[in-house]
C-alpha cells in the first residue's frame, strides 16, 4: 500500500508498474481537508472525464463526505421524525 500523494506523475508510475499484480487500487476522497476546510472532490471529477481510463477497471473510488455537526443534527432530526414510508419512495 502507498499513499496515492500529490506527485501524481509518481503514482500514475507506480499504477503501470504494479497493474498487472493488483487487484484493486483504491483512492479515497473527501469534501473536506484535514484542516476541516471545503474541498472540491478533484479525483471524483477527474475520474468522470475519462482520466486514467486505463486503469480505471481496477480503481475502487471511495468518497467519504464528511459535515459539520449542525447538518449532522438536522439530518438525524429529520430520519427520526419522519414517517419510513415517505422516505423511501
Amino acid at each position: 500500500m502507498y499513499k496515492f500523494t500529490y506527485l501524481i506523475s509518481v503514482s500514475i508510475i507506480r499504477m503501470s508498474i504494479n497493474y498487472e499484480v493488483v487487484d484493486v487500487f483504491i483512492v479515497g476522497e473527501s469534501n473536506r481537508t484535514n484542516s476541516g476546510g471545503s474541498k472540491t472532490p478533484h479525483f471524483l471529477l477527474r475520474f468522470a472525464s475519462g482520466w486514467l481510463k486505463k486503469f480505471q477497471d481496477k480503481i475502487l473510488y471511495v468518497f467519504q463526505v464528511k459535515c459539520d455537526i449542525h447538518l449532522l443534527e438536522m439530518i438525524l432530526c429529520f430520519f427520526l421524525f419522519s414517517p419510513f414510508d415517505t422516505l423511501w419512495k
